[in-house]
């Protein structure tokens, strides 16, 4: 079989900081845009030439803020979030993330809904419907959407103690 070229694809539109973690991977976040901490990348390893696997083994051209390095070819890099670069860089875009969410009874009855897309912690709306759920009593429908995609789960009184530790 033919060994196809992968891609590159220009994302020169938002100017990303460019930090290196304890790891010796490069961090990239937007620093033009308010939730930055959706759109966190990352180096493969330490070793930024190499081609890793994320993206597919794409190449992602990014403009940074980094007057020696002004475009940066991230091959095969991948996208990360928040808690992952804090834990690497000491840089919190953890609160920098946008979500909606919605809380509802299991038979549907709406509890609390975002009005709109909310800037805070990726996490913010699981946090909310187990205060609820601790404080009611009641199973919960929890359900969130956000700029990577949705998610939903039921809450349980019986598993709150358990999932906040």
């Amino acid at each position: 079989m033919k060994k196809l070229r992968k891609p590159v694809f220009d994302m020169l539109e938002a100017t990303y900081d460019m930090v290196v973690g304890e790891s010796g991977s490069a961090w990239f976040y937007p620093c033009d845009i308010p939730n930055a901490g959706d759109h966190i990348l990352v180096t493969d390893s330490d070793d930024w030439s190499k081609c890793g696997e994320g993206f597919g083994g794409s190449t992602l051209r990014i403009r940074t803020t980094n007057p020696d390095l002004l475009v940066f070819e991230l091959r095969g890099g991948w996208h990360s979030n928040g808690d992952s670069l804090l834990k690497d860089t000491g840089v919190d875009l953890t609160h920098k993330h946008y979500t909606h969410g919605r809380i509802s009874e299991l038979d549907g009855t709406l509890v609390w809904e975002d009005l709109g897309w909310v800037l805070g912690e990726f996490d913010r709306v699981q946090k909310t419907c187990r205060e609820i759920v601790q404080k009611s009593g009641v199973p919960l429908l929890c359900e969130v959407q956000s700029m990577g995609g949705s998610s939903s789960q039921v809450m349980y009184p019986k598993n709150v103690e358990e999932m906040m530790q």
